[in-house]
């Protein structure tokens, strides 16, 4: 990885938004139980030196519950895009999503940059301190170091705090700031891969079959809850251990899990979690059998099932639908798989 990549590694950072969204693709991941992930609880915010005197700059931030320490106040002096940032304990690459593979060699960079003796950017900040709800966690004399990026250990607890920066140095200056925590992922009641992790109504995180670390297909479902981080498995099992099936959520709230195959072949089979937590074997049956296909939610309430592979492993491009007769009362038990008339284009599977 060149030096360019590594540029920006606080400001404007595009990863950010997707953090979250890690959680999922824990659940998505091969065989795991834990993991741990760096979360921004403050910025990162640039702050310019526009005028004359000493700027002052107040921002409120909060902690959530999920985030706990370390946490680390990562500071840049400067202009990011000008700078090489070299940091050991900021938690920067695993924002940019840097690979490991790459550490050993950026080591050895490390190494040869600090060796360098640096002239100062015009844009760096020459004193100035940064307060945590009025405690100093940076001073003028860490500033006078010269150093592309400071870094310092916070406490902080959960909840609302207040950050405070001062700034002295020639107009144009500027620091760039963040603080970063730790999202400490509990873990699954069962590993598991090559499963289904549905969002259900109520915010959590359904997941169904799969592999264990042994390659044994199971039956086991649990319930992830974001708002905790933690997995509980369920009482009650699949009718039918699956995997590479599919799991979509029906307009009465209720989980159709379709199709996949076991430890015998591909299935034909469908099933239905309830609201009371338990699963029940659908009627129905699809009319192709598969694994590795897509089942998506239309808006009138249809399933559309495209897809996969079939007993021979070969790549299907005939797709079918579900659906639940007109009625008082949405019934999936009454529902039926039809194929559909035309096929794909070009057949596919876990696309």
């Amino acid at each position: 990885m060149n030096a360019s990549t590594r540029r920006r590694v606080i400001a404007g950072n595009p990863m950010i938004p997707f953090m979250l969204t890690g959680i999922l693709l824990l659940l998505w991941a091969a065989p795991i139980r834990a993991a741990e992930q760096p979360r921004l609880v403050f910025g990162p915010e640039e702050f310019v030196h526009s005028t004359g005197g000493t700027p002052t700059f107040d921002r409120p931030f909060t902690v959530p519950a999920t985030t706990t320490a370390p946490f680390t106040l990562c500071l840049v002096n400067g202009e990011p895009e000008e700078k090489e940032i070299r940091t050991e304990h900021c938690p920067v690459r695993e924002l940019r999503g840097q690979d490991t593979d790459d550490e050993e060699e950026q080591d050895e960079e490390d190494r040869r940059y600090a060796k360098k003796e640096k002239p100062r950017d015009p844009e760096t900040v020459t004193s100035g301190r940064v307060l945590v709800d009025g405690r100093e966690v940076v001073s003028a004399r860490d500033f006078s170091k010269r150093d592309d990026v400071l870094e310092t250990t916070l406490r902080l607890k959960s909840g609302p705090h207040r950050l405070h920066v001062e700034l002295h140095g020639p107009p144009g200056s500027r620091i760039t700031l963040a603080i970063v925590g730790v999202i400490r992922l509990g873990k699954l009641a069962q590993a598991r891969a090559g499963h289904t992790a549905t969002l259900l109504p109520d915010g959590t995180v359904l997941l169904t079959g799969g592999r264990d670390k042994e390659h044994e297909i199971l039956l086991s479902a649990e319930v992830f809850d974001p708002a905790t981080l933690r997995s509980a498995l369920l009482q009650a099992e699949l009718m039918s251990p699956r995997t590479e099936h599919s799991a979509t959520v029906l307009p009465n709230q209720e989980v159709l899990v379709a199709a996949g195959r076991d430890a015998h072949g591909v299935l034909f089979s469908a099933e239905l979690f309830q609201r009371d937590g338990t699963f029940h074997t659908l009627p129905a049956t699809v009319q192709v059998s598969r694994a590795g296909h897509t089942a998506t939610l239309l808006p009138n309430g249809r399933v559309l099932i495209l897809g996969g592979v079939d007993v021979s492993r070969l790549d299907l491009a005939e797709g079918e639908r579900f659906e639940v007769p007109d009625g008082l009362l949405y019934d999936p038990h009454s529902g039926r798989f039809t194929p559909l008339p035309g096929l794909l284009k070009v057949p596919r599977h876990h696309h």
